[in-house]
Formats: C-alpha cells, structure tokens, sequence
C-alpha cells in the first residue's frame, strides 16, 4: 500500500517531465492492476535528470517470463531519449 504523498510526489514528477503523459501517472498504473497488469514504477537517468518511469508487466505464456511495455513514455525529451530507453531496456532484461 502507498501513501496519497507517495502519489502525488510521482504524479508531480510526471508533470514536471520534459514529455508528460496522463498514462504514466500514478492512477492510470492502478486502474490497470483491476485489469490483470502490475505497474512497476521506477525513477531512470536520462539527459542529465532522473525520469519517472511506469512499465505495466503481465505474464505470458512463457512460465517464468513477463511481457512489459511503458505507455506513452518514457517521459523524457528528445536528448535523453537514448539513455532512458538503455535504462528500460536494461530494467525489463533484469526483470526477465
């Protein structure tokens, strides 16, 4: 269970992004947890500043494995594009 602070610091965080997005906001990853997804949510570096970051998961038919996308993000601007999608990439790889 999380704090009304601890969301209202993440969506905060979003809207101060450089590309903000209502589907990285902290209630869009609990409406789709009532739909089977899990919101895992992460701060990554990308240009210099840290990003906020939700990746819904699910399980596939793979016993043992996840599939897992970010919508509409990740949050950054054009700059740190690059490295915020090294960082996903390297989160869902450690995640399996």
């Amino acid at each position: 269970m999380t704090s009304a602070e601890e969301e209202t610091r993440w969506d905060a965080a979003v809207a101060t992004a450089p590309n903000p997005h209502l589907l990285q906001s902290w209630r869009w990853g609990e409406l789709q947890s009532h739909f089977g997804w899990r919101a895992e949510r992460r701060q990554v570096a990308a240009g210099g500043r840290e990003l906020p970051v939700t990746m819904l998961t699910t399980a596939t038919l793979v016993p043992g494995r996840r599939f897992g996308y970010v919508p509409k993000g990740p949050v950054a601007d054009a700059a740190g594009m690059p490295a915020a999608l090294e960082a996903i990439g390297a989160w869902g790889r450690a995640d399996g």
